[in-house]
């Protein structure tokens, strides 16, 4: 193993022991080489790198020299030379530190192994280096770190990680910078830890560094920051510095479009805007313009700012649950999906940036559905065409503006030749045009008439090719597709030259990889690539570096949509490879699948689930191509992470979709059942198992019922016990939901047993976990405690996390209705803290919620409403409307308990209008019995009386709220003659639920 350690100092380890490199030019060798892994350096551009001032031949023969020394120091394997090139080895064993400050991953989720060395990754790259090459990466490098950081403050802060955000932010101040992110973050860690002396402090010292090296003020948004905490007695969630988003920060500089980006930020301004499409053909730069738009406008939008990929997406039925998952929604069921979404945007100040829109023009109508749902909403889109919507506003993006004389002056001004110039340097950091290279710049850029992607593919040669030699390439296939191809849009026919020039100029071998790789769709992984596309590092390196492919995340490449257009022209012309390569993807990504049926439901669902979640545009279509080659068995094994992650995500349409075409799939493939075993079937048992809960989910019963009943005649029919258990269980959860209580009790012990015979652990604590929800929907609190215990137990042997956490806040639940307070909050507390490590939201806003609710039964009413706050607000950033009324009745209840009747009365009305909405009776049942008391202090005693009493007598009621109502009732009835209660009770006859509601909605009181 060689260690090589750039940051802070110059230090090499093999296998622990140091190295010594006593050359400094062989130091800088190694140094340039390994910041360049996997590429090739041609030796003249090396040596002239390397030793500027030296003539060619003394450089050349310097080089020969250090490269001898370096070899001699750390092993040949390390190196990879010949007459013309030289490289650093990335298939040998070795570290880069430099490397993890280019892992995104491990910034952006605080992995522990970065904040530990926090200090090593914030040193200066080769201090004691002065070379113009160093400069620059350190340069560079300085950018690359300042960025990972804020995504590592952010994700400190979001999960209240506040010593560790100390540590992190003062690390950075220490660089001898005057970062004010940095000191943003510290002020809120400090807050976080309830410390306001030191937030001033941290302020105070932000005001004097700026003062001291820059002679400015802090901004603007420090200011209101600091502010804004002082004013703050308590330090609920303290949200990050920088408001929700999912913009991820390109890896290229943005070059020019003042213009355009003003125009933008105007008509967003625009009150009257809420739709503005930017239009133009593909390559002109649409996307990167509406991403730097994003970024500019962060602090815009209260509720976030979210990019919305649609380049992959097959189809428009996927929009809803595709800006869902952008933006952090869950789905539930009961509701049809879009107008879950719709109401969960309805309060919502945000931006969505919709990119390419083009191939989904029949179904953008969704959008005019969102803007008329959510005034607060604006979209910014981005076509190759118009949208052609009501209140649509358009810009039309054209090339980067270009020198158009010969004679150029102020060559540099223009942004289409900074754009070239400036990817040149990225791949060749020391070039200088001479005055006849300026000139082939110049006719480059005229040519492909600033088209960002086709300068971007032309500057990628420059270690290759002269800049006469790109600009006469473009020139030829530029007259041949004006000659030959009429069919070719005429605008796009620079950025088709551009690309016939850099296809013509590949490898034989590159251009095979690069046809394979048009398969993947979203992205892919360099694992993906190797195993699919037999596409080693090397190729992958110089395909990137020819800007043919580009870095979407670290260790995942993707290709720009057009340049995906033109490659699958290529690739069409070889039907029988293409379908071969169409197998292998379908294969490997139901492998993919299959590989990770246990972790679903273990210890590491959460990485599972982003894993597949980030492959999901590969697997829709795979899933489509095994379909239509009814691949029975490559289907199978993909069938319970699919029905895991469909119902995680709220995907329940997709859901029910998939596995319909999945059985008409297996039911075409099969002879009839009588001439089947169980091997033949069992894939098909647990399709229909999958089918009926995704029916159930879509409030579609009758289908639900005939899957489970086809499910399990085959159970029964082959003896699939597991199948049977998964129908009964589904069978069971729909009893559980229709309020059948005594049937879904029955149905789930009887999977129960199945699944121990089994011996199946996690399906046992599931089924645990169903009763303890059924014993107390019944009132049986100890025998729900029983459950709730044994549930807990094997989820943990399992190594379920949210298992644990589920089971943990179900036992909290119990323990404060049992009045054991100390223990529920304990298991409250675990619950919040397991769900927070995994990042599991919605078990953070379950165990706040039971927090709250035991610091209510304390009467410590201060925390009862900070925790109910969390839960509220990270509830409804879910989007989960079915839980937000149980968290405002537990508000009504703390406000009324300390005398605020206005805010409680707020809360209840608030709560029985979303219960109303999503039709839950015992959400409204228990808003009602909030409701009640305060009627009869307005004045209302019989409307009182009348609404407690109608409420009794509902089937749905929970044992708890019944208890409540029933005390209420009995002390206002002991004020009241028996013939005017009777008088009241029987104007309500004849009245359903939600009319009663709906009347207590309208009811003006007497005061």
């Amino acid at each position: 193993m060689l260690e090589i350690r750039l940051l802070g100092s110059f230090e090499v380890r093999r296998d622990g022991e140091t190295v010594e490199i006593p050359s400094r030019p062989s130091q800088s060798l190694l140094a340039h080489l390994a910041l360049n892994t996997g590429v090739r350096l041609r030796r003249e551009k090396l040596a002239g790198l390397l030793w500027p001032d030296s003539d060619e031949t003394k450089a050349r023969r310097q080089l020969r020299q250090a490269l001898w020394r370096l070899r001699k120091s750390i092993g040949d394997e390390y190196i990879l030379a010949d007459k013309i090139t030289i490289g650093f080895n990335p298939d040998t064993n070795y570290i880069l530190d430099v490397d993890v400050i280019k892992d995104d991953a491990a910034w952006s989720r605080a992995k522990d192994e970065v904040i530990m060395n926090i200090a090593d990754y914030a040193g200066e790259l080769l201090p004691g280096f002065y070379d113009d090459w160093v400069i620059f990466e350190r340069e560079r490098l300085r950018a690359v770190f300042e960025l990972q950081m804020q995504l590592l403050l952010n994700r400190l802060l979001e999960d209240q990680r506040w010593a560790d955000a100390l540590r992190c932010g003062e690390c950075w101040i220490a660089r001898g910078e005057v970062p004010e992110p940095a000191y943003r973050a510290v002020m809120i860690a400090h807050h976080g830890l309830k410390d306001a002396s030191r937030v001033s402090e941290v302020y105070q010292r932000c005001t004097d560094a700026l003062r001291d090296e820059l002679g400015v003020d802090p901004s603007a948004e420090t200011r209101l920051l600091f502010e804004r905490l002082l004013k703050e007695d308590k330090a609920l969630e303290t949200p990050p510095s920088t408001p929700r988003h999912n913009l991820r920060h390109p890896l290229t500089s943005f070059i020019g479009r003042e213009d355009e980006l003003n125009q933008i930020r105007e008509r967003l301004g625009d009150p009257s805007c809420h739709l503005l499409s930017l239009n133009g053909p593909g390559g002109i730069g649409k996307t990167r313009l509406a991403l730097q738009v994003a970024h500019e406008l962060l602090h815009d939008f209260t509720h976030g700012v979210f990019f919305v990929p649609l380049a992959h997406l097959s189809s428009g039925e996927l929009l809803p649950s595709t800006i869902a998952d952008e933006i952090g929604f869950s789905f539930y069921d009961g509701e049809e999906l879009r107008t879950q979404l719709l109401n969960s945007l309805q309060e919502k100040e945000m931006l969505l940036v919709m990119d390419n829109l083009e191939h989904l023009l029949e179904e953008v109508i969704f959008l005019s559905e969102i803007l008329d749902a959510s005034p607060g909403i604006k979209i910014l889109a981005t076509s190759r065409e118009r949208l052609n919507l009501s209140g649509e506003w358009n810009i039309e993006i054209s090339g980067l503006p270009y020198p158009k004389r010969a004679k150029i002056e102020k060559f540099e001004e223009y942004d289409a030749v900074q754009l070239f110039l400036n990817r040149a340097r990225m791949i060749s950091p020391s070039y200088v045009p001479s005055e006849e290279e300026r000139r082939s710049i110049a006719r480059i850029c005229q040519l492909v008439e600033g088209t960002p992607l086709a300068i971007e593919l032309s500057s990628a040669w420059i270690q290759s090719l002269t800049c006469e030699e790109i600009a006469e390439a473009i020139k030829e296939n530029l007259d041949f597709l004006t000659s030959s191809l009429r069919d070719v849009p005429e605008r796009q026919r620079s950025l088709r030259a551009s690309f016939n020039h850099s296809w013509d100029l590949l490898s034989d071998e590159e251009r095979e990889i690069l046809q394979k790789l048009v398969v993947f769709r979203g992205g892919f992984s360099r694992e993906a690539a190797k195993t699919i596309a037999g596409a080693s590092l090397s190729t992958l390196s110089s395909l990137l570096d020819k800007s043919l492919l580009r870095m979407a995340d670290r260790d995942r490449y993707e290709i720009h949509p057009l340049l995906l257009q033109f490659i699958d022209e290529e690739f069409r012309k070889s039907p029988e490879e293409r379908q071969l390569i169409q197998g292998l993807h379908s294969r490997y990504f139901s492998e993919f699948l299959h590989e990770r049926t246990g972790r679903m439901r273990g210890a590491r669902q959460d990485d599972a689930l982003i894993q597949v979640g980030t492959e999901i545009e590969n697997i829709r279509p795979a899933l489509q191509w095994l379909v239509r080659q009814e691949a029975v068995e490559e289907l199978g094994k993909a069938l319970d992470v699919l029905r895991v992650l469909y119902d995680v995500r709220g995907w329940y349409q997709e859901g029910e979709q998939t596995f319909s075409k999945v059985i008409e799939c297996f039911e075409g493939t099969l002879p009839p059942l009588d001439n089947c075993d169980a091997d033949d079937v069992k894939f098909l048992g647990r399709a229909f198992a999958s089918h009926a809960w995704f029916c159930h989910r879509l409030g579609h019963r009758e289908m639900a019922t005939a899957s489970l009943q086809r499910s399990l005649q085959i159970a029964h029919k082959f003896g699939l016990k597991d199948i049977e258990a998964d129908s009964v269980d589904t069978h069971a959860i729909i009893a559980l939901r229709q309020g059948e209580y005594q049937q879904a009790e029955r149905l789930f012990q009887e999977s129960l047993a199945i699944w121990r015979d089994l011996g199946n652990i996690w399906w046992q604590a599931a089924e645990l976990s169903c009763l303890t929800h059924v014993a107390r929907s019944l009132g049986s609190l100890r025998e729900a405690k029983h459950f709730s215990e044994d549930a807990l137990t094997m989820f943990r042997e399992s190594g379920s996390q949210w298992g644990i956490a589920g089971a943990l806040n179900a036992r909290g639940t119990i323990a404060r209705e049992l009045g054991e307070y100390e223990r529920a909050e304990q298991c409250h507390q675990e619950a919040l803290e397991i769900s927070r490590e995994i990042g599991y939201k919605y078990g953070i806003a379950r165990a706040s919620l039971g927090l709250g609710q035991v610091a209510f039964q304390l009467e410590d009413f201060d925390q009862a409403v900070d925790h109910c706050q969390v839960s509220l607000v990270t509830f409804t950033e879910l989007g989960k409307r079915i839980e937000i009324p149980t968290v405002l009745t537990v508000l009504g209840n703390i406000h009324a308990n300390q005398g605020e009747f206005i805010e409680a009365k707020k809360r209840f009305r608030d709560a029985l209008e979303i219960a109303l909405d999503i039709k839950s009776s015992p959400e409204i049942l228990r808003a009602l019995v909030g409701l009640a008391p305060l009627l009869a202090r307005e004045g209302e005693e019989k409307k009182a009386i009348q609404v407690l009493k109608f409420v009794l007598i509902q089937p749905e009621i929970k044992p708890s709220d019944q208890v409540k109502a029933d005390r209420l009732h009995n002390e206002l009835v002991s004020e009241l003659p028996d013939e005017e209660i009777v008088a009241e009770v029987e104007s309500l006859e004849g009245m359903d639920l939600s009319e009663v509601a709906k009347m207590i909605l309208t009811h003006r009181s007497k005061k």
